[in-house]
């Protein structure tokens, strides 16, 4: 438990210090995801008095822009991330079959039912 009250210690003093290195960058980034949003919607909303499909695609990109913002700002604090502290290789193996595991049972049911 204490493990786990640490990891989410680091976690969150991570994000504070990208927060407060890369602000300026993530704000503005985020202010135009959502003026790009509102604005679409806006235009969606005029645009649907003349042509009610066009007004549609409008609609459906409105949160693309917001997408966009939100890829560029995990582009801007990358090169701030911290490594893993240990490579994916030595991560626990979870209790979930390997393929070779799921092929000798399927094997083994189908070989039970030739008989």
């Amino acid at each position: 438990m204490r493990e786990a009250a640490r990891e989410v210690g680091r976690i969150v003093r991570d994000a504070a210090r990208l927060l407060l290195r890369h602000w300026p960058a993530l704000l503005t980034l985020g202010l135009l995801g959502a003026a790009w949003r509102s604005g679409t919607l806006w235009l969606a909303v005029i645009v649907s008095n003349r042509s009610g499909p066009l007004a549609q695609l409008l609609l459906a990109l409105a949160p693309v822009g917001y997408l966009l913002a939100i890829v560029a700002m995990l582009r801007v604090v990358r090169p701030s991330l911290s490594p893993p502290k240990r490579p994916l290789t030595e991560l626990p193996r979870t209790s979930s079959p390997t393929v070779a595991e799921c092929t000798k049972g399927a094997e083994a049911t189908l070989s039970a039912g030739k008989t």
